[in-house]
């Protein structure tokens, strides 16, 4: 349910404000500190600088955000919401970040160990830890792999509960 929850707000979002839900979260985060430099988006959203570049031009081709070169260092790129992309972020349905990281955002220390130990629990009874996916933003998960698409039931078939 959490993932299926995650990822119809992101598609929710895609189709609202036509862009992804990596794209949405890269534009808060830029809202929230203009003037940071590609590492810092990068290091913020977990992801690979080359996959935070690619990310980067695609959204100054639809003039989301600007990049500068205003220090000494030319080789510093400063990050810049431009008005479209403000426009854009307005009009996003929920949390630019998705529902998910709003959600633990929003929890306590000893919730957060919880919810940690109940998941390691679930790794280990799957028998699997993909440790370089602890690293992969959400959105780029749901977007990428299309992972938890549940198809529609038929009008007939009974609807199994969903659980957590």
């Amino acid at each position: 349910m959490i993932i299926k929850t995650a990822q119809e707000q992101f598609q929710f979002a895609s189709e609202t404000a036509g862009i992804s839900g990596s794209q949405a979260w890269a534009l808060a985060e830029i809202a929230r500190a203009p003037g940071m430099i590609v590492s810092e988006l990068g290091k913020a959203m977990a992801i690979h600088p080359s996959t935070t570049s690619n990310m980067l031009d695609k959204m100054q081709k639809r003039d989301l955000i600007r990049r500068e070169r205003v220090d000494a260092d030319q080789r510093v790129v400063r990050l810049y919401v431009t008005s479209a992309g403000e426009n854009v972020l307005a009009h996003l349905p929920g949390p630019a970040t998705g529902l998910l990281p709003d959600a633990l955002s929003r929890m306590n220390d000893e919730q957060i160990a919880q919810v940690n130990a109940a998941l390691s629990l679930i790794l280990e009874k799957m028998h699997r830890n993909e440790a370089s996916a602890a690293f992969t933003p959400l959105a780029s998960l749901l977007e990428t792999t299309g992972a938890a698409r549940d198809p529609q039931p038929d009008a007939d078939s009974p609807r199994r509960p969903r659980r957590a």
